[in-house]
């Protein structure tokens, strides 16, 4: 009996649809998985090359100026050379195995390649430069998957080459493990947790310290140091340059420390006071940054210029007003039984002084300088110790009825003036002898039909009274 073939062949044809859609399902995945792995090693041939950029960078000093996200996971570098370097971190594989390779800092400073977390020795033993130097020539990596295998090429053009792990036993993807952005730098972190830092471009910014307008007492012709101190902020490699300008009144000489950023100005009045000023300019890479100092004059109220305090047993303490605009020392030099102290609070000057039992008069200056300016006398006083009445000076005297120049002699080392009273006496001057003064005044003649008559030459000092010298001419008929 012969069986039929028309129920055969149908299986057949199902049989053999079937293996084709079998053949094709892998032929499909096996495409897949050619393309995944292609996109993986073009990646990692990507992320090798901005890493070799990133070296080179490193190597010329640069710093990031901008970091700008990139999606998925990724930035770009802005270089302050003008280069721009995509980078991304990368992630573990479904077997936690990742790309090894990365880059690490020699004894010598330069970055050579790794392997495995250690140098990648050429044929001679020696690490591999992983970016150009002044000396070696650039020369592009390459990871390719061949014969099975992930090989690392560190010159795609030669034959020298690292595994790296079985081309199924790999699927990590990325050089970096991770990459963290901070203010001043950007930290990539290499899957053996080392970390190439690259620091951030600051821009730069000038500033002086304090206010932008300062306002400073000073005299006139008073040479005086005003301090300043210059603030910059950022990366730059230029110098800080600080000058001065003026009104054309004041003269002015800049000194600035670059170290320690303070500074000094020095300023001179003029002799004759005016109001002025002086611009201070600090430039640094481009930027700058000004400080105007406005100048005022000193200012006292009005004082005796002597003062007087009794000869006597005790010592006594005293003081008299001093009002200043500005804050002020006293000095009473090398005298040592006066002893003066500034009392600004109180708007005066105190001062302890000795006793003196003799009948000697006994006199010292006191000085008022600026604090700020020691050397510069603001005001002198002069202390006096005598008795009120100062008895060693004459009284009276009496010249002759045809006139003519007279002198008197003083025996108080301060400096007068006199204030006369009679317009035929004349003042002539004080001439200085040794510990005495010789006063000179010249008087006219006698006028005929005239018996006598009287006139005074007040004593003063500033606009202290001491004594009065009356002078008496009489007709000698």
């Amino acid at each position: 009996m012969r069986r039929s073939l028309l129920g055969v062949v149908p299986a057949m044809l199902a049989l053999l649809s079937s293996c084709t859609g079998m053949v094709q399902s892998e032929l499909d995945q096996t495409h897949e998985k050619l393309t995944a792995l292609q996109e993986l090693v073009n990646g990692v041939n990507q992320d090798l090359v901005s890493l070799q950029q990133i070296v080179s960078e490193l190597n010329d000093g640069q710093t990031v100026s901008a970091v700008t996200p990139v999606d998925p996971d990724g930035y770009d570098l802005s270089f302050r050379d003008g280069k721009v370097v995509r980078i991304s971190y990368g992630k573990d594989g479904a077997d936690g195995i990742v790309h090894p390779v990365g880059v690490a800092l020699g004894e010598d400073g330069r970055y050579y390649w790794t392997v495995d977390f250690t140098f990648m020795l050429d044929a001679d033993g020696n690490p591999i430069v992983a970016a150009a130097t002044d000396t070696l020539e650039f020369v592009e990596p390459a990871i390719r998957v061949e014969e099975g295998e992930w090989r690392f090429y560190p010159d795609k053009d030669k034959e020298e080459y690292v595994k790296l792990a079985n081309a199924e036993d790999m699927d990590g993807v990325g050089v970096f493990k991770d990459v963290i952005v901070e203010a001043d730098k950007v930290c990539l972190v290499q899957w053996d947790d080392t970390v190439l830092e690259i620091a951030k471009y600051i821009p730069v910014k000038v500033s002086f310290k304090g206010q932008p307008r300062d306002t400073v007492v000073i005299g006139a012709g008073e040479t005086l140091r005003v301090p300043f101190e210059v603030v910059v902020e950022g990366d730059t490699e230029d110098q800080l340059v600080v000058t001065s300008g003026t009104d054309g009144t004041y003269f002015s000489k800049v000194r600035y420390d670059a170290e320690t950023g303070m500074g000094l100005v020095t300023v001179t009045a003029p002799e004759v006071f005016e109001e002025g000023y002086i611009i201070l300019s600090a430039t640094c890479d481009g930027v700058s940054a000004l400080k105007m100092v406005v100048f005022q004059p000193r200012v006292t109220k009005p004082a005796d210029a002597v003062v007087i305090v009794p000869i006597g047993k005790d010592a006594g303490s005293y003081s008299f007003s001093y009002d200043a605009n500005f804050e002020y020392v006293v000095s009473s030099g090398s005298d040592s039984w006066a002893t003066a102290v500034a009392n600004p609070e109180e708007k005066a000057v105190t001062f302890q002084v000795e006793s003196n039992t003799s009948s000697e008069i006994r006199f010292c200056e006191i000085t008022v300088s600026p604090k700020n300016n020691p050397e510069y006398v603001v005001t002198t006083f002069q202390l006096l110790q005598a008795t009120p009445e100062l008895s060693a000076y004459p009284r009276e005297i009496e010249v002759p009825a045809e006139g003519g120049d007279f002198d008197v002699w003083l025996t108080a080392p301060i400096g007068f003036k006199c204030d006369i009273n009679g317009d035929w006496i004349t003042y002539k001057g004080f001439v200085a002898e040794g510990d005495f003064l010789r006063l000179n005044f010249q008087v006219a003649s006698l006028p005929e039909g005239t018996e006598t008559r009287k006139g005074t030459i007040d004593l003063m000092s500033g606009s202290t009274y001491f004594n009065q010298i009356t002078i008496v001419q009489k007709s000698s008929k």
